[in-house]
């Protein structure tokens, strides 16, 4: 569109970083909003784009349960800690979006152990339904 009035990025944290970066570059000046899943570590997506100014008009949209770190999902950072001690002791771990990938996870793992030593496609839906 021509003179559009925001810049409205749904993708993933490398284009994100790129486009933000080319952006500044050309001197764009409207808001630039984030959605989906760009900023699964902040810190590095400032990092990528390379000049933490270019940030200035740039607004983030995320889709949380809770904050990271909140009460509703002290059970999973919980259990990473325990099954990650060295990873999560390191700075940014875990990173927001951890929770939401864990749960999902053990769904699969546990079907395919429900499904038994043979399982097959009926087995394993039958295990998730």
């Amino acid at each position: 569109a021509a003179n559009p009035d925001v810049l409205l990025l749904t993708t993933y944290a490398r284009p994100a970083a790129l486009i933000i970066k080319k952006a500044q570059e050309l001197g764009w000046n409207k808001p630039i909003v984030l959605a989906v899943n760009g900023t699964a570590d902040l810190k590095q997506l400032v990092e990528n784009v390379g000049n933490k100014d270019a940030f200035k008009n740039v607004y983030i949209q995320e889709v949380l349960a809770d904050v990271p770190g909140g009460s509703k999902l002290t059970w999973v950072y919980d259990m990473y800690k325990q099954a990650y001690p060295d990873l999560a002791a390191k700075p940014g771990h875990p990173q927001t979006y951890m929770p939401y990938g864990l749960p999902p996870a053990m769904a699969v793992v546990n079907a395919l152990k429900a499904a038994g030593p043979q399982p097959t496609r009926e087995k394993v839906l039958a295990a998730l339904e």
